[in-house]
C-alpha cells in the first residue's frame, strides 16, 4: 500500500514546495512595492548598503575594545 518516498522523490517534492513558497513571496513583494510608490529605489539600496557597512564597522570596533 503506502510506500515511503524514495530519496529522489522526497527531494523533488521539497524543491517543488520551496519553489512555490518563493513564488508566493515574490508575488507578495511585488504587490507591496507597487502599492507604495518608491521614489528612488537606487537611493534606498544605497542606504541599506550604507547601514550594513556601518553596522559591520561598529561590530568590529566593539570586538577590538573587548580585547
Amino acid at each position: 500500500g503506502d510506500q515511503p518516498l524514495t530519496r529522489a522523490e522526497e527531494i523533488r517534492q521539497r524543491i517543488a514546495e520551496r519553489r512555490e513558497e518563493l513564488r508566493r513571496a515574490a508575488e507578495e513583494e511585488e504587490g507591496a512595492s507597487s502599492a507604495e510608490a518608491k521614489p528612488d529605489p537606487q537611493a534606498n539600496y544605497r542606504s541599506v548598503i550604507q547601514s550594513m557597512i556601518s553596522g559591520n564597522n561598529r561590530k568590529r570596533n566593539n570586538d577590538e575594545d573587548e580585547q
